[in-house]
């Protein structure tokens, strides 16, 4: 699947909330070899930034034999192994450090693309550099990471970003036997590229379109009087967009081929047809016409491109394709083009 490696960056920026104007200057120009240099960029851009503000500290609590005070005694562990015996006593006290686990994560995955990934000898010098304003921060093997334990939302937007970034490095570039050297992967999986695309749509709807609440929605289904629903399944929108009484779902699909063939005949896969139809006939309900419903698919090298609307029992069900090869600009323009027709739906009733 053709995709410019550069859109990777604003997909990421959209999907962890990290688009500023000092993140995004650059990145629609440069001419990334791959994935590793487009990671590397990032974690060189955002930590620079934040060396020039002050690297992150936090309080670390540390427990220590000492001969003065410092801290609280405890008194239980000090009594317990003699400590008194070499004029010594068991503290506890918490020390201001750079050695915290956002730290720790972004040097873990500056050392894991130096020693693993493909990069130019410059981007290499670089991030040695940058684990050099780093050396108070001890090594951790990404395996080790606790990223439950990480309070994002102490944080700072250039934390924000970067970690979600190291996580999916960590993630989606397993590691590869090549030659008896191990090397990161060249691309990232098809599951990771799925779960960053359907966040960078929902996300790019709320950075630019707050007004239509974007969100990823439960759907409940159109049952009649005193049906149980206890066994049917969830049924839950990538992207729900609602705006002055009218509603888009939006179904994105990450897909290496978006048509299928049966019988030499192509066709949409079935299955995404019938969900997406599911999804848009019981949101509408008994109210036909006030909800669509979009399948939103990346485009493939294949010679059919999907761009069809249809009306199904009284509410549009549209397949598109956004083609993520383009300039971003062009991908900017594409999804605005389902803001317009929200708007125009509710121009239209008004009428």
């Amino acid at each position: 699947m053709a995709i410019k490696i550069a859109n990777i960056y604003y997909m990421l920026a959209y999907a962890f909330q990290g688009l500023t104007a000092g993140n995004t200057a650059g990145f629609a120009v440069e001419d990334f070899a791959n994935i590793h240099s487009l990671f590397a960029e990032i974690i060189l851009r955002g930590m620079t930034r934040q060396i020039k503000r002050g690297i992150h500290r936090d309080y670390s609590p540390h427990t220590e034999t000492l001969s003065g005070v410092r801290g609280k005694i405890d008194v239980t562990k000090s009594i317990g192994g003699m400590t008194h015996l070499t004029r010594q006593l068991i503290c506890e006290y918490d020390e201001f450090t750079e050695d915290t686990l956002p730290n720790q994560v972004v040097k873990a995955a500056a050392l894991v693309l130096l020693h693993h990934g493909e990069l130019a000898a410059q981007t290499k010098s670089s991030l040695k550099r940058l684990t050099g304003y780093l050396g108070g921060v001890k090594d951790v093997r990404p395996p080790e990471i606790r990223f439950d334990l990480l309070k994002v939302q102490r944080l700072n937007k250039e934390y924000k970003m970067l970690l979600p970034v190291c996580r999916l490095l960590f993630d989606g570039l397993l590691m590869t036997e090549e030659n008896g050297a191990r090397k990161l992967q060249s691309f990232l999986s098809d599951e990771k590229m799925h779960q960053l695309y359907e966040r960078f749509v929902r996300e790019y709807f709320r950075y630019h379109h707050p007004e239509f609440h974007p969100r990823a929605s439960q759907i409940d289904w159109d049952l009649d009087c005193h049906s149980d629903s206890a066994y049917l399944p969830s049924m839950r929108s990538d992207t729900t967009l609602t705006y002055g009484g009218r509603t888009i779902i939006i179904d994105t699909k990450w897909y290496s081929k978006t048509m299928t063939a049966y019988f030499g005949k192509a066709s949409y896969h079935s299955g995404n047809m019938y969900q997406i139809y599911s999804y848009v006939s019981n949101a509408a309900g008994s109210v036909r016409g006030n909800v669509s419903g979009v399948l939103l698919y990346a485009k493939t090298d294949e010679p059919i491109t999907p761009d069809d609307d249809y009306m199904i029992s009284g509410n549009r069900i549209s397949v598109k394709t956004l083609d993520l090869s383009q300039r971003f600009e062009g991908i900017q323009a594409q999804l605005e083009t389902i803001a317009e027709y929200l708007k125009a739906s509710k121009t239209a009733q008004q009428a």
